[in-house]
């Protein structure tokens, strides 16, 4: 999650690949942001035709030792994240839940943009 300030608004950005604006849920409840949703287990894929894994050959592109064993379904490494996230952050007293929030998804980014008020903003202060 990336937070950033401009002169007139804050930009919050959370990579989420894979993930649709239906699969992600956004909500404000007493000045909290919270950002929720799953990461749903991908299933490998089945093997192209010809290439079926077979019990009584072993796999020439895979080096399997005493302390590698081939896992289920063929899968013998596995990195993608699956499971339910959540993250929350605080509100500045400033930002008005109903309007002052926008949010996007794209290409698996979530964009969410706060506008800035008057009372957000910097003053100058004159030295009498």
């Amino acid at each position: 999650m990336d937070i950033v300030s401009s002169d007139d608004a804050y930009t919050v950005t959370i990579e989420l690949p894979g993930l649709k604006k239906d699969d992600i849920d956004i909500s404000v409840h007493e000045r909290v942001l919270t950002v929720s949703g799953e990461f749903k287990p991908h299933t490998a894929p089945a093997p192209s035709p010809g290439l079926e894994d077979t019990e009584d050959e072993e796999d020439p592109f895979i080096d399997v030792d005493d302390n590698c064993e081939k896992k289920k379904d063929g899968i013998i490494l596995k990195e993608r994240r699956a499971g339910k996230f959540k993250r929350s952050i605080d509100l500045p007293s400033w930002v008005d839940a109903e309007k002052g929030i926008k949010a996007s998804v794209v290409d698996g980014v979530l964009t969410i943009d706060f506008t800035k008020g008057p009372e957000s903003k910097a003053k100058k202060v004159n030295i009498m």
